[in-house]
């Protein structure tokens, strides 16, 4: 079980979008952590985990104060995501749900003396991967983003919403998080290479994101990666297996082993730096557990349960026809968001 550092005595924390992947995750993670939580969907979670179920439709419901009241923070996770543009959603939509409706949260949560806002971002709005042939692209909180759709249009403006929120009372942080969608094993694990987020370390963010200062900044990048300098990610783009077997020694070998096939290059890596500096964050699902490191954080037998039923609540999503290659953004395809 993981240990609650906030103190005795705060609200819930409410979540949009909980019984959604990785609200359904998050909710466990904080419950574990003897964290009261107050999913806040259309849809009533099926995970089973004791929690405070209060029927929203976020993009509808103009007032969210009743849900609120009596809650220490909202972490804001309901949103449209690239998937539901394929799927035929008007645009319009995205504005009104991940835009119009963060506007409304963020004016709720001050009105109801909500102390910490936590919005769910995304690593899509710097765009694609850089060409075969060329360095990465190193992806951190000063890379010029480049939105390529009115998804990463949508979550800049969300973002700005939130900054342009803080206030004394009311601290807001957006988490740009990596993709975390879980088509196999290989495809989940591999893409950590690039800008893959694994959800549990996802959880540690947004747990850090409530429990630690945030006067720092208003905006960090999050995924699982190997702490690498910026030399080395972009030496990823002409020579990962170099990289690798330098970084992650025998690593290379361990995947080809499990039958999996390493990807000649990567097109962008996503930089952590700056929330392991500021907020304390450790990604312990990076790829250097593959490998046997025995530098890796070591995972207890609570993270491994929790492991297991975080891989259940994912469930085998994405899209059937989408390759490793363009999954991890090294061919001149565009990338998959989220």
């Amino acid at each position: 079980m993981v240990k609650s550092p906030l103190p005795r005595g705060r609200g819930p924390v409410a979540i949009t979008g909980g019984s959604g992947r990785l609200g359904a995750s998050l909710t466990f993670y904080l419950v574990s952590a003897g964290i009261d939580v107050r999913v806040l969907d259309i849809d009533p979670p099926t995970h089973g985990i004791p929690c405070d179920f209060r029927r929203v439709d976020i993009g509808r419901d103009l007032d969210l104060r009743p849900t609120l009241e009596g809650c220490w923070a909202l972490v804001h996770l309901a949103a449209l995501h690239g998937p539901d543009l394929l799927k035929g959603v008007p645009r319009r939509s995205f504005w009104s749900v991940n835009v119009d409706a963060t506007a409304r949260a963020l004016v709720a949560s001050a009105d109801v003396g909500i102390a910490r806002f936590v919005l769910a971002s995304s690593t899509s709005v710097y765009g694609s991967g850089s060409a075969e042939g060329m360095a990465a692209r190193v992806l951190d909180e000063s890379t010029p983003v480049a939105p390529e759709n009115i998804y990463d249009v949508s979550k800049l403006a969300a973002e700005r919403l939130a900054q342009n929120a803080r206030t004394d009372q009311l601290a807001t942080v957006a988490l740009r998080f990596g993709r975390f969608f879980f088509p196999s094993q290989s495809d989940y694990h591999l893409r950590k290479l690039s800008t893959g987020l694994d959800v549990f370390d996802a959880c540690q963010a947004v747990m850090a994101s409530l429990t630690q200062s945030l006067n720092h900044r208003s905006l960090y990048c999050v995924a699982s990666d190997l702490p690498l300098d910026r030399a080395s990610r972009e030496r990823m783009g002409t020579d990962l297996e170099g990289v690798l077997e330098s970084e992650v020694p025998g690593f290379v070998a361990r995947i080809r082993k499990r039958g999996w096939s390493l990807p000649p290059r990567v097109g962008k890596s996503v930089d952590s730096s700056l929330i392991r500096r500021d907020l304390g964050f450790r990604p312990v699902r990076t790829l250097a557990r593959l490998s046997g490191d025995p530098a890796a954080a070591p995972m207890t037998s609570a993270q491994s349960a929790e492991d297991s039923l975080s891989v259940s609540l994912l469930g085998p999503g994405g899209s059937s026809q989408e390759t490793l290659a363009d999954a991890i953004g090294w061919s001149r395809k565009r990338s998959p968001t989220c």
